[in-house]
């Protein structure tokens, strides 16, 4: 309940948006917004919430494709479109290393207090790397 108070009224909605348009541009990688969203993260002492919020929504955004992608199940509006575009059944074990990858990271971030902006920038990469199995 926590969570969709926070997408309702917090910057649930525009973060989520933010993170659809970054898969939409892949396999390019738009390294402007990638350095912005990475600031409002913010370095080592920024909102750990805000961090993990965003994280979250990726995360879950990355499974619905894995999901979608495996059997065609999972995707809720625009994100069927990326599923197709971005993934495909030999491309699966890159974009699961990468989901693993990042929530391995994100737990990493918390519990060592690693710099939160380095985290979105090495995620965003490890985005582009999957994505560019796909485009190769």
């Amino acid at each position: 309940m926590r969570r969709a108070i926070e997408l309702a009224t917090g910057e649930g909605i525009a973060l989520y948006r933010d993170i659809v348009a970054a898969f939409g541009r892949l396999p390019e990688l738009d390294g402007q917004a990638a350095h912005k969203l990475a600031e409002r993260m913010g370095g080592f002492g920024g909102d750990s919430e805000r961090l993990d919020l965003f994280l979250s929504l990726l995360l879950g955004l990355l499974e619905r494709l894995i999901r979608t992608a495996a059997n065609g199940e999972g995707a809720i509006g625009e994100e069927g479109v990326l599923a197709r575009r971005l993934l495909d059944r030999a491309t699966l074990p890159q974009w699961v290393d990468a989901w693993e990858a990042i929530g391995q990271a994100k737990a990493d971030a918390a519990s060592l207090n690693l710099d939160r902006s380095l985290l979105v920038l090495e995620t965003f990469y490890r985005l582009q790397q999957a994505a560019r199995g796909r485009a190769a």
